[in-house]
């Protein structure tokens, strides 16, 4: 017990160490783009006291954090401005530092190359110029990434699968993830996901995970399980769990929540369609390290079914398809990499998932990994799309 009390601690001052490095980078980064608005600001098309640009800056450099840390002292209606302004403002930081990346890029090899001469790039009218490029630049990507964000696209896969499932011979099916529903996706944007989602008329409707953005309070508050509950398929609607629905500790909640919207939730189960297909809905990853509870393999969850059947594999994160390989499944629904979300995050995600995002074939398995009909942070997808799945299957 002595020992465990001492790990706590240490667990505990490591994770205020990692906090106070974090604050530092991010307040860095945040006061390098600060200080170039400012001088951007001051170059002659507007005056800025620079007592109010700074602080009016730093609330809103810091209003996702304030929002996240401060959520349950704030007023609700306080905390949610913070959080949309924060979240805009992350969109906006993340493309200010990658453009200003790349200026002072070229700047440095431009000492090296004379590429433009010295004088020029010393003058105010080139410091004009570039920033009115930098800004409007970041003002058009994240304008773009905001209709994208909004524009839901359908995406058509057609897969045929070597099994029988019995008298059904096609299944339309609708595969959704990454939803995140709180402040940012509200109760008029899901909506619009169940109308387009129900104009497909699918036999089946699969929700992969982060369906919930943590917080599950505002899906209380403003009903959204009726309107899950107006989701209509013939077999119904199946949901596994995601990162996001355990980071809030509110797992227990959120699963009565779609419960009592008619929702079938699968944690580490299996359940039979019509006597015709296997759907395996496996726990999220992030209950291991959350909850502290492992779990199961696909060979423990498998084991006794009748195999000859499709079996169609949940699983929030598109990781272990090795193992949905070896035991025979014939499909993995995925989400989580949100394709990066934001160009060139993708390229990211290419490196760390086998598949971070479409159809890709392992033997006889066929794994579809979404980009997400949501988002996370902020509301903006540029270079990749708000996309509903749909899956016409073909058995033998």
């Amino acid at each position: 017990m002595e020992i465990y009390n001492e790990l706590k601690k240490v667990v505990i001052w490591l994770q205020y160490v990692f906090m106070i490095i974090f604050l530092g980078i991010y307040g860095a980064i945040n006061f390098f783009v600060g200080r170039y608005i400012f001088n951007f600001a001051n170059l002659g098309i507007i005056q800025v006291n620079k007592y109010i640009f700074w602080i009016l800056f730093w609330i809103t450099a810091f209003s996702f954090i304030i929002s996240r840390f401060g959520h349950e002292i704030l007023p609700r209606r306080l905390a949610n401005i913070f959080l949309k302004v924060g979240s805009y403002w992350m969109a906006l930081l993340f493309y200010m530092v990658l453009l200003l990346g790349i200026v002072y890029m070229f700047l440095l090899i431009n000492k090296g190359v004379k590429i433009i001469p010295q004088d020029i790039i010393n003058s105010s009218k080139f410091a004009m110029r570039s920033g009115i490029l930098i800004v409007s630049t970041v003002i058009v990507i994240c304008t773009i990434g905001y209709i994208n964000a909004n524009n839901l696209k359908v995406i058509n896969y057609n897969v045929k699968i070597p099994k029988s499932a019995g008298d059904i011979k096609k299944l339309n099916a609708i595969m959704i993830s990454d939803v995140h529903l709180g402040v940012l996706i509200d109760k008029e944007k899901l909506e619009k996901i169940v109308e387009k989602v129900n104009g497909e008329n699918p036999d089946i409707i699969f929700i992969c995970g982060d369906l919930v953005d943590e917080d599950i309070s505002p899906i209380l508050e403003h009903k959204m399980g009726e309107v899950l509950e107006k989701l209509k398929s013939k077999y119904g609607t199946y949901f596994v769990m995601g990162n996001h629905e355990y980071i809030g500790r509110k797992d227990k909640e959120i699963i009565e929540e779609l419960k009592s919207a008619n929702i079938n939730v699968l944690v580490d189960e299996v359940t039979k369609v019509d006597n015709s297909f296997y759907v395996v809905g496996r726990d999220d990853l992030a209950s291991g390290y959350i909850k502290g509870t492992e779990r199961k393999s696909l060979d423990e969850l498998t084991k006794g079914i009748d195999k000859s059947l499709p079996i169609i594999v949940l699983d929030h994160q598109p990781k272990e398809l090795e193992e949905a390989k070896n035991i025979g499944a014939d499909m993995q629904l995925s989400g989580h990499t949100h394709r990066g979300q934001m160009f060139p995050n993708n390229f990211i995600t290419q490196r760390v998932y086998e598949v971070d995002w479409g159809h890709v074939k392992k033997d006889n398995l066929n794994v579809i990994v979404s980009s997400g009909v949501g988002t996370w942070g902020p509301p903006i997808r540029f270079g990749t799309n708000a996309e509903i799945v749909k899956i016409s299957m073909d058995f033998k």
